[in-house]
């Protein structure tokens, strides 16, 4: 009798121990993780589902991995997945994917690389790449770069003419056709120019070519006579000189600095002759030394032209009618001022004055006093 039940209870415990391993394994199965497949296995290692665990457990430690390496995305990786599950699902697009990374390396390298010799081995080794028109179209525009070289190095007509031969929709083109202008017209004409070296030849040729290389050059030249001709100007220093060079030179960069030095010369001849003692003129604002230009009226209530003249800073010659007025301005500084009139019987006038910004008035009038103006 005591056998019987210890028996029955072995039976009993048996039943209800099966019936929790097979209520474990629906539960893990149901989680269907790797965490819940593998807590099973490590509670029930010699379960009749074991095997079918492991096989689900690995199946999802194929998902994880093959998620992270896709997140990666590295060759070597990719080859170790393969090497790992060598019967997965995803052994087709582990390779796949390993094809267009070493074909996105051996791009990026032929672009580094730049050479025909590269591209053409990247066509060669990768024959149904996506990138196969951009290298052929890299190896065109790199014999067309080498060609135009080419062309520039000779530097001949002849030359020329084969590049637009070989490239007739050459990116070149419209140069190549510039340069064989150049060599059959400007060329020539630049000779010729030379010979002349004057400023009207290098003007004129300026104006025939001005989108020429050689037109910079022809302003330099032109920069180079002018200075050297107002410096021969400039040791003359003579009114009679800058007043050839004037009408000879009517639109030279130095035209303004001539027609000063002319008002300079003519006030000194001035200051160096007899001449009566110029009152100073009216200021009729209060001293601003933040102003730098002077305003100053002048009123010629004489009966003749008069010609006042400024030099320093600012050098000007003002021309006014009899009862005229006239406003002019001048920069701060000090200047030497003249005032004289078209007729021979009156003096020359002249006198100094320290502008220092504001406006100024002068009256110019002949008194019928003695010695006076």
């Amino acid at each position: 009798m005591k056998n019987y039940i210890l028996i029955s209870f072995i039976l009993l415990s048996l039943t209800h121990t099966g019936c929790k391993v097979t209520n474990e394994y629906k539960k893990a199965k149901t989680i269907n993780s790797i965490n819940a497949y593998e807590s099973y296995l490590s509670e029930y290692p010699q379960s009749k589902y074991s095997e079918n665990i492991k096989k689900d457990l690995s199946t999802l430690y194929e998902k994880k991995d093959w998620e992270v390496i896709k997140y990666s995305n590295k060759e070597g990786d990719y080859y170790e997945f393969i090497s790992n599950y060598p019967t997965s699902k995803h052994i087709t697009e582990a390779k796949r994917l390993i094809y267009q990374i070493k074909e996105l390396s051996a791009w990026d390298e032929s672009k580094k690389l730049n050479t025909i010799y590269g591209f053409e081995n990247f066509i060669s080794e990768y024959q149904s790449s996506k990138y196969i028109i951009n290298a052929k179209n890299k190896i065109s525009e790199l014999q067309e770069q080498n060609a135009w070289n080419t062309a520039n190095n000779i530097g001949t007509i002849g030359s020329y003419k084969k590049y637009m031969s070989n490239f007739p929709f050459g990116q070149n083109h419209n140069f190549a056709n510039q340069k064989i202008h150049e060599l059959k017209i400007i060329i020539p004409e630049w000779k010729k120019i030379l010979k002349n070296n004057t400023i009207h030849s290098y003007k004129v040729f300026i104006l025939k070519f001005p989108n020429s290389s050689l037109a910079s050059i022809a302003e330099q030249k032109i920069d180079e006579l002018e200075l050297q001709e107002w410096t021969f100007i400039e040791n003359k220093n003579t009114i009679p000189a800058y007043r050839k060079y004037i009408k000879e030179n009517p639109y030279s960069t130095y035209i303004n600095l001539a027609e000063k030095r002319i008002i300079d010369l003519e006030v000194n001849e001035i200051f160096n002759g007899q001449y009566r003692s110029l009152p100073a003129m009216s200021k009729t604002s209060t001293n601003n030394f933040l102003l730098e230009i002077n305003s100053i009226e002048i009123f010629n209530n004489t009966g003749y032209s008069l010609t006042i003249r400024y030099s320093g800073l600012d050098s000007k010659k003002i021309i006014l009618l009899s009862k005229q007025k006239q406003s002019i301005t001048l920069k701060n500084g000090y200047y030497r001022v003249t005032a004289s009139v078209n007729t021979t019987n009156v003096n020359n006038y002249a006198g100094k004055e320290n502008l220092t910004g504001g406006i100024y008035s002068s009256e110019y009038y002949i008194s019928t006093k003695k010695n006076d103006e």
